[in-house]
């Protein structure tokens, strides 16, 4: 496995591929747990530890920001349209109170 040694990055003596193949035949010929330095037969299980990937749990995708946003939109319109009798009452009340009143004494007031 790849280490640091002094600030710099150092190859490892045997590639990944090479360790998978020297794990598998250490397995089938039945040293594996046992490591002899002498004839460099066998495959030490705390070897195995070092290769271990970190468990990364991967997140909920963004998605797009049209669908994101949609409840808080919904939530707004909904607040509006309920909002909606009140301020059409409001109008037509001040509209009513802009038209001139009719009758017989606002024409004779004109005069």
């Amino acid at each position: 496995v790849a280490s640091k040694v002094n600030g710099r990055w150092r190859k490892p003596k045997l590639s990944l591929r090479k360790q998978a193949v020297a794990r598998k035949a250490a397995i089938v010929e039945g040293t594996y747990g046992s490591w002899d330095p002498e004839t460099g037969l066998g495959w030490d299980p705390e070897w195995d530890l070092l290769r271990r990937r970190k468990v990364s749990v991967m997140r909920v995708p963004k998605g797009r920001k049209h669908d994101r946003e949609r409840p808080a939109r919904l939530a707004r319109i909904d607040a509006g349209l309920a909002a909606q009798e009140k301020l059409l009452e409001d109008y037509r009340r001040e509209a009513k109170a802009r038209r001139p009143q009719r009758g017989l004494l606002q024409f004779l007031k004109r005069e």
